[in-house]
């Protein structure tokens, strides 16, 4: 699954991810988190999560592109019959701009 794009989003998606995560444990606990364990945890977690966050999106966009093409069978174009040549009508402008329409 791939959330961002872009290495230039990581920092503030991280950062919005965390700051709900600290208002749902402040509110599930009822008080603010004051434990230095949890703002350890919590830091390198953020520091982690924004390095491999950058490394892997940057690493995404300096894949190569690849131009990947077929080229068209003979067999799959259309051939010129004569009866679609008789169809085939050109447009030939005289010097008075007056169309005239004659088959090839």
């Amino acid at each position: 699954m791939l959330i961002v794009r872009r290495s230039s989003m990581v920092l503030d998606f991280v950062l919005t991810l965390q700051m709900f995560n600290l208002l749902f444990t402040w509110f599930y606990n009822g008080r603010f988190p004051a434990s230095p364990y949890w703002w350890i945890t919590k830091s390198t977690e953020t520091i982690a999560m924004i390095f491999g966050g950058m490394y892997f999106c940057r690493m995404r966009e300096l894949r190569p592109i690849a131009f990947s093409y077929e080229l068209v069978p003979p067999s799959t174009l259309q051939a010129s019959t004569p009866e679609t040549q008789q169809r085939e009508e050109t447009v030939i402008v005289h010097e008075n701009d007056e169309h005239v329409d004659t088959q090839v």
